[in-house]
């Protein structure tokens, strides 16, 4: 049986240690069939310390709405009722595979780190060690073509593809992980 866990973060700052998630989606599949997907948004860790003008890098979230949702604790307990809905974390062969775009340069990071700040040591109870990362799939793939494009952001390869993004665009998390887990269905097929 195929577990994936697709998911992306949109967060604070690039720093893992520094900073923190704001907006947590992620999609449950299991043998190719999406179980679940949800999209949670959380206040950062570090709400207190930002200035009241601050504004996200990416996305432009400012710091009154990230007042109104809910706290990083409660968005915590709501991925691990995903997780534990799906995985039996006492069984070692019952486990997700991760996958994102580029996640294990960076959202895996804030994943694990978000583990951490909730007394969490259980992170490789509940997925395999290695991702399935959809940025590094598709390089395979895009070899001969690889010289033409612009950059290797999701929108470009998205472009590329001619995945139309779905919800309110590059940079919103659900936007972003639909769009990845339709580059990876479409890797399955070339």
């Amino acid at each position: 049986m195929a577990k994936i866990f697709y998911f992306d973060v949109e967060t604070t700052g690039l720093d893992s240690i520094e900073n923190s998630i704001h907006q947590f989606a992620y999609i449950v599949e299991i043998d190719g069939v999406v179980m679940e997907e949800g999209n949670i948004q959380m206040q950062p860790v570090e709400i207190d310390q930002l200035p009241d003008d601050y504004v996200t890098p990416v996305g432009g979230i400012t710091k009154a709405d990230l007042l109104t949702y809910g706290t990083q604790g409660q968005g915590y307990k709501r991925i691990m009722r995903v997780l534990d809905t799906y995985v039996s974390r006492y069984d070692k062969t019952d486990k997700f595979f991760i996958s994102g775009y580029n996640c294990q340069s960076f959202d895996m990071a804030f994943l694990r780190r978000l583990f951490d700040k909730n007394g969490n040591s259980f992170f490789y109870a509940y997925f395999w060690s290695a991702s399935l990362d959809v940025m590094i799939l598709v390089s395979q793939f895009l070899i001969n073509v690889r010289s033409t494009l612009p950059n290797f952001k999701l929108e470009t390869i998205s472009n590329h593809f001619g995945i139309e993004i779905q919800g309110k665009g590059f940079h919103d998390a659900m936007s972003d992980i639909r769009a990845t887990r339709e580059i990876y269905q479409i890797l399955q097929i070339l």
